[in-house]
């Protein structure tokens, strides 16, 4: 769960940055856009001002041909024209470089602004996937957190009958009449014939002690309670052990393999026996105790 938390973590300073990152691209986009309507601008106004420039050389063409047509004669009047047009000349392709140049920036703008919307549209994506991760990993935080809440009510539904359970088996056991039946309870047990459960119950022990994961030892030693109450370690883990959280081993860890497996908890399998029985075979793992 804490690893989920650390993702969880991750992921969102990933999309922090990816937030800082697509509004540095949208301010880089709008300069480009302001500078891109200022060479527009500019471009207008040359070609309006080149418009009136003509015009002007219309007019002037105009009034020297009105001129030579008055004054045919007159080189002074032909002079001023061809110094004007000259001028006028030089002034135009003036006026052309410099519309030939803001054209050029207006295409390095345009260029840039297609990279800006690509780069934006890669954020955006981005974007979409890690927020789609984020919410898998969210409802599978949900799921793991409503599957430890059923589990500890379990659990604490079957310490509470446990602790129930031992209190009337130790005024029985205690008791003048149980120890004066004991004879008869014996006999009864040689007469009547084995139920399901039993048989069960022999089935799983018989795997349990074959299996290194169980420590009749190291069960007693670590639960002395079980030890004073007489009954067998490896009984008491099936009946009661597993349903308390308790390990049959250093070597299993009961409590691990119930939240990574939820289906043996359905199932009502005791957790060593569900593993050792098919857990192995569907290759599904088991954790030493911490």
């Amino acid at each position: 769960m804490t690893q989920m938390q650390e993702e969880q973590k991750a992921l969102r300073e990933e999309l922090q940055h990816l937030q800082v990152t697509k509004n540095a691209l949208k301010q880089d986009y709008d300069r480009a856009q302001t500078e891109l309507h200022l060479l527009r601008q500019d471009k207008k106004n040359v070609e309006e001002e080149n418009a009136l420039i003509l015009q002007q050389l219309h007019q002037v063409q105009e009034e020297l041909e009105t001129l030579h047509l008055k004054h045919t004669g007159r080189e002074h009047a032909l002079y001023e024209y061809k110094s004007q047009t000259e001028s006028l000349s030089k002034e135009l392709q003036r006026l052309q470089t410099t519309k030939n140049g803001l054209s050029q920036d207006c295409e390095h703008a345009q260029a840039e602004l297609h990279l800006l919307r690509q780069d934006k549209t890669n954020v955006e994506e981005e974007n979409a996937l890690i927020l789609q991760q984020l919410h898998q990993v969210q409802e599978e935080l949900e799921k793991y957190h409503l599957n430890n809440q059923h589990l500890s009510q379990q659990l604490t539904q079957h310490q509470q009958m446990f602790e129930k359970n031992s209190q009337q088996l130790q005024r029985i056991t205690t008791s003048i009449s149980w120890k004066a039946t004991t004879p008869i309870r014996a006999l009864g047990k040689k007469l009547r014939k084995e139920t399901p459960e039993e048989r069960s119950l022999k089935e799983q022990v018989k795997l349990l002690r074959k299996s290194r994961l169980f420590n009749s030892d190291w069960y007693l030693e670590t639960y002395p309670d079980v030890a004073e109450s007489g009954m067998p370690a490896i009984k008491h883990y099936l009946k009661f052990g597993a349903l308390e959280g308790r390990n049959p081993s250093e070597h299993f860890d009961t409590n691990w393999y119930l939240q990574q497996y939820p289906d043996v908890i359905e199932a009502d399998l005791n957790p060593l026996y569900h593993y050792l029985k098919y857990g192995q075979e569907e290759n599904r793992e088991s954790k030493a105790v911490q």
